[in-house]
């Protein structure tokens, strides 16, 4: 079973030789070097874990990025299942197996939670697929769920006056270990944050460039 350890040991009885696959040249699909770098991701993560679609003569009609993902990987098997209706029907299933996954949304309040919390895992996000951009979206809608839906002015309603001679108010500095962080805690406290963004008042006040005072 040594030539079979690229496959789960739940598909070991459908494994097929890659060499006698071959990709379906009236594939609709087209597949981009952003989703093969995902499937071969997921491939050397979690192995097949589920079977591609194949004709009797070896026709990949589902699954054609995870036999171009499996072929750079070097692997030598592929989990297939047989596909035995005509070529009529097989084009029909082909179009049908990709337009049904397209037609499914994301929730992204719960897919917000699930990347926040594999973040704290120290997962690799990267490899699931998604750009720089869309993590820095979502793992900031995440913010209310793993923190609470909470108003920062609230905070400081009720608490006591805070009396400092000779100063006009408090000086933070906040350091921020990436991007996504720096993201979050803009949202958080409603603020938007440029890279030319040094400073900021809290709650928020317009910034007087003629004053001769410096505010934080």
């Amino acid at each position: 079973m040594k030539d079979l350890s690229n496959i789960a040991d739940r598909l070991h009885f459908l494994a097929v030789p890659l060499k006698t696959l071959s990709h379906d040249p009236q594939n609709a699909r087209r597949h981009s070097k952003r989703n093969l770098d995902a499937v071969r991701a997921s491939l050397e993560e979690h192995g097949q874990v589920k079977p591609v679609v194949a004709m009797p003569d070896g026709t990949v009609i589902a699954g054609n990025g995870t036999l171009e993902a499996a072929r750079s990987l070097g692997w030598e098997y592929l989990a297939v299942v047989t596909f035995m209706g005509d070529a009529h029907a097989a084009r029909r299933y082909g179009v049908q197996d990709n337009r049904t996954a397209e037609l499914a949304d994301w929730d992204d309040d719960a897919l917000a939670s699930i990347l926040s919390d594999m973040r704290t895992e120290d997962a690799d996000l990267e490899a699931l697929g998604f750009s720089d951009v869309e993590l820095d979206r979502l793992l900031a809608e995440a913010v209310p769920l793993s923190l609470g839906t909470t108003d920062p002015n609230e905070e400081y309603r009720g608490m006591p006056d805070f009396e400092q001679p000779e100063a006009s108010g408090i000086r933070m500095v906040i350091h921020f270990a990436n991007q996504e962080d720096r993201s979050m805690f803009a949202k958080l406290i409603g603020q938007e944050f440029t890279p030319k963004t040094r400073s900021i008042w809290f709650p928020a006040v317009p910034w007087d460039r003629a004053s001769k005072e410096v505010y934080e």
